[in-house]
């Protein structure tokens, strides 16, 4: 019984340590723009989803064969920043340059963001995506985070880009944008699968339940040596 009961208090106690761990890290958000079904190939919007176009002709999405080189990187739907003014674009007077916006509330804290970037022609400065983060006090599109720069080896390559960030916790607010950059050409950079996690998020409470399973590990030897 002795054995068994030790058996049981080294699972609970790595149970307990992998809850910890996972406690450590808190997904905010986790989009790859599938929440609303193109009804062609490709069409701009001025909202979608959780993402307002923030400048420019609005955010372009374009669905999986729409270019024959590339599809998604997770499922059937990905963005182009510098939009075209068909198919609920904006008209003259706005550029094909374009940006897409969200509004968050985040506390203090370190953020990693992720996202997958591809170019569409990879040429010097065409395809550019900037990356913002704005609190409630700052103008929009004034914090630069990050930026993906446009170049590749081959056209048909999503490249991860991780950005880590720290949050002072000054605004309740804060708004996450992602703008194209560099020629305003209708042939920007593509966008897909964008995840911000909090990575450092306390877990009081795991910690309380691991010192619980360490305890109880604890006994189970007593006894063994009191047998």
């Amino acid at each position: 019984m002795a054995g068994k009961m030790t058996k049981y208090g080294i699972a609970a106690a790595a149970c307990f340590a992998g809850m910890v761990g996972s406690a450590n890290a808190a997904v905010i958000f986790s989009d790859s723009f599938e929440g609303t079904a193109n009804t062609r190939s490709w069409q701009v919007y001025q909202d979608f989803g959780d993402w307002h176009a923030s400048s420019g002709k609005g955010i372009e999405v374009q669905t999986n064969r729409t270019l024959s080189w590339i599809d998604a990187q997770d499922g059937n739907q990905y963005i182009e920043l510098d939009s075209d003014r068909k198919y609920g674009g904006k008209g003259r007077g706005h550029s094909s340059n374009s940006a897409m916006t969200r509004v968050m509330a985040l506390v203090a804290g370190t953020y990693s963001l992720e996202y997958y970037y591809a170019p569409r022609t990879g040429r010097k400065n065409d395809n550019l995506i900037n990356v913002y983060l704005d609190g409630a006090s700052d103008g929009l599109m004034s914090n630069m985070i990050g930026s993906s720069d446009g170049q590749r080896t081959r056209n048909t390559d999503w490249i991860l880009q991780t950005i880590t960030f720290e949050v002072d916790g000054t605004d309740n607010d804060y708004a996450l944008t992602f703008a194209a950059g560099g020629k305003a050409n209708t042939l920007g950079g593509f966008l897909d699968n964008v995840t911000l996690t909090r990575i450092d998020v306390p877990a009081p409470a795991a910690l309380g339940l691991l010192a619980f399973g360490l305890g109880g590990l604890a006994i189970a030897r007593r006894r063994r040596k009191a047998t």
